[in-house]
């Protein structure tokens, strides 16, 4: 009994090391894949790393390799619509206009395929990453019953610090903006998550 405790417990903390390391990774995980593919591929094909592939397949993979979940399962189960749709709708307003109107956000987006990067490929890399990988790992070393609100507010708080890398990690009005208010949307991504399964 006492060796399936200790294996547990050494268990509990190569995961809580592999937490760590992701947590890290995460701050510059999606520029750095996209920008190191970009160097390695012919002109012809940069527009893969331009439009962060290489980042969406990175976290996936991760998700994949460390999120619990059965082999063919989607990260979002049928949910009611209407539950989703209002928090989307409550981050996708406000984005859109800062984004294009003021440039808050993201200061480089100024053609279409920086929209379909941003819109797109960079926010399914995202969730892999937050609300998928990391959800997961925090909540396999949870022990108690609190493990889907540490999940929420430790994903929330690692996506939010992750926008600091589209401001090279500058201490800005608009960085700390941006991380700020995607703290709050992680949490709120983060209890539909939760809602999903």
């Amino acid at each position: 009994m006492e060796n399936l405790s200790q294996t547990k417990q050494i268990a509990r903390q190569h995961q809580l090391g592999l937490l760590a390391g992701i947590s890290l990774l995460s701050l510059g995980l999606l520029t750095g894949t996209d920008h190191v593919v970009s160097l390695l591929l012919p002109v012809s094909l940069k527009v893969i790393a331009y439009i962060r592939i290489p980042s969406l397949i990175f976290c996936y993979s991760l998700w994949f390799a460390f999120g619990r979940h059965s082999a063919l399962y989607f990260p979002v189960r049928l949910l009611q619509w209407r539950g989703v749709l209002l928090p989307v709708a409550l981050w996708l307003v406000p984005t859109v206009f800062l984004t294009l109107g003021h440039r808050v956000w993201f200061p480089h987006i100024v053609e279409p395929i920086d929209i379909t990067a941003f819109m797109l490929t960079g926010l399914l890399a995202e969730e892999f990453l937050f609300r998928g990988a990391i959800y997961d790992l925090v909540l396999s070393v949870s022990e108690d019953k609190t493990g889907a609100k540490l999940a929420i507010g430790y994903s929330a708080l690692c996506f939010g610090l992750s926008h600091f890398q589209y401001h090279h990690f500058a201490l800005t009005q608009a960085a700390l903006t941006q991380v700020l208010y995607t703290i709050v949307l992680g949490v709120l991504l983060g209890m539909i998550r939760k809602r999903s399964g």
